[in-house]
């Protein structure tokens, strides 16, 4: 009627609206394999309670955040750590007479490690067991970028030529082979499964492999984490395993 205003229409609810999630955590780390710096070769075998007492960082600066709207999303994640190694969790694998693992050092290797991947999720299936309970498989496209670099100490013999020949650097009777920044971008597939075992529950797992001859030869990793809302802070505290191939090394 005249003079009278109509309401106005409330704007209709995104059926499909965004869901974010935010996560810093930290691996307890194990390393095992070769490295190669000026031409020498050490191998490395420290779990992560060999690594607490060496260790600059010892769980490293980690992060994960990932956007999602319907069956698609994006997400980043970061890894940075830096790892010492004593004598004791090293072997000199190619040794010259006049160079010993150093037992004097700080560290005999050090291995600094900056990990960033950013990609794409697709939400491929999912199966609904009851209000609370699913299943969902998602597939997955991106790109890890690495960077690493390494470091070994070793105690040189007075009249051995370092520099020449080998390019370390000499400190007192300790020679310092330090490689430069070894990096590279992998592209990455995979498949990554979720389970809601409840509302309060949570288990995931996630596989890919990576490289294709493009920035390593290949790559590889696992990983399964589990997860447990906690009901006063609203906050989730998950707990998991993960396992990453180093892909490429190189020396120089």
């Amino acid at each position: 009627s005249p003079g009278s205003a109509s309401p106005a229409s409330a704007s209709p609810a995104d059926p499909e609206p965004w869901r974010f999630s935010l996560a810093s955590y930290a691996w307890l780390m194990g390393v095992t394999g070769n490295v190669g710096v000026r031409g020498q070769q050490v191998e490395t075998n420290a779990s992560f309670i060999d690594l607490v007492q060496k260790s600059n960082t010892l769980f490293g600066l980690m992060g994960y955040a990932e956007a999602d709207k319907g069956p698609a999303g994006v997400y980043l994640d970061l890894i940075y750590t830096k790892l010492n190694f004593s004598a004791s969790q090293t072997a000199y694998r190619n040794p010259l007479p006049a160079l010993r693992i150093s037992a004097n050092a700080y560290a005999a290797a050090s291995y600094q490690l900056f990990i960033a991947e950013m990609g794409g999720v697709y939400e491929l299936a999912k199966w609904r067991y009851g209000e609370a309970s699913s299943t969902a498989v998602d597939g997955l496209l991106a790109f890890r970028y690495w960077n690493n670099q390494l470091t070994a100490s070793f105690d040189a013999d007075a009249n051995f030529d370092i520099g020449r020949r080998f390019r370390f650097d000499r400190s007192g009777g300790i020679a310092i082979a330090s490689s430069d920044v070894i990096q590279w971008v992998d592209p990455v597939i995979g498949f990554r499964v979720r389970h809601q075992i409840d509302a309060h529950q949570e288990f995931s797992m996630r596989g890919d492999i990576g490289g294709f001859g493009l920035g390593s030869q290949f790559s590889w990793q696992a990983l399964a984490v589990s997860g447990i809302w906690g009901g006063i802070t609203g906050r989730i505290t998950r707990s998991g395993w993960s396992m990453t191939t180093i892909p490429r090394t190189r020396s120089r």
